[in-house]
């Protein structure tokens, strides 16, 4: 056997098994998301996809309420981020943030926003806040956002 043919048989079969970026899935996605109050009702759903950017910015698109939410229209402005802290079988794992902002006609923006993580099942879940204005402010609970190959949340 040829050096060349040794070296080619020992690259074929080092990478037998291995992981690489496109092996492993990441954020992008339509995700579903039910956000819960702090005794465990439901509080309302929205629906967003998620594409990962540079570093660990996420743009976010497509966003819908299920419900109407007077707090949040069509003028919303969303910032995500997913900071990647490993793999658990093939899906990378680490930290979210997304934050929903609405211009709202008095003194202060009405704001939802959500930190969590996403684990080795697939799942993002953590903690929401709401702030701003009266009757759009004050209310928190836990949400957890799933892609649809999975159960919708």
């Amino acid at each position: 056997m040829s050096r060349a043919s040794v070296l080619l048989l020992a690259v074929i079969l080092c990478s037998c098994g291995t992981s690489t970026p496109n092996d492993i899935q990441g954020i992008d996605g339509p995700w579903f998301a039910q956000l819960n109050n702090g005794d465990g009702t439901s509080a309302f759903a929205f629906s967003a996809t998620l594409t990962q950017a540079n570093g660990s910015a996420v743009n976010v698109s497509n966003l819908q309420f299920a419900s109407v939410l007077t707090c949040f229209n069509s003028s919303t402005h969303q910032v995500g981020t997913f900071s990647v802290t490993g793999t658990t079988n093939g899906i990378a794992v680490g930290t979210f943030t997304l934050t929903i902002t609405a211009p709202s006609s008095g003194a202060m923006n009405n704001q939802l926003s959500l930190e969590g993580a996403r684990t080795s099942d697939g799942s993002i879940s953590g903690t929401w806040s709401l702030t701003g204005e009266p009757g759009c402010a004050g209310a928190s609970g836990t949400f957890t956002m799933r892609l649809p190959h999975s159960d919708p949340p």
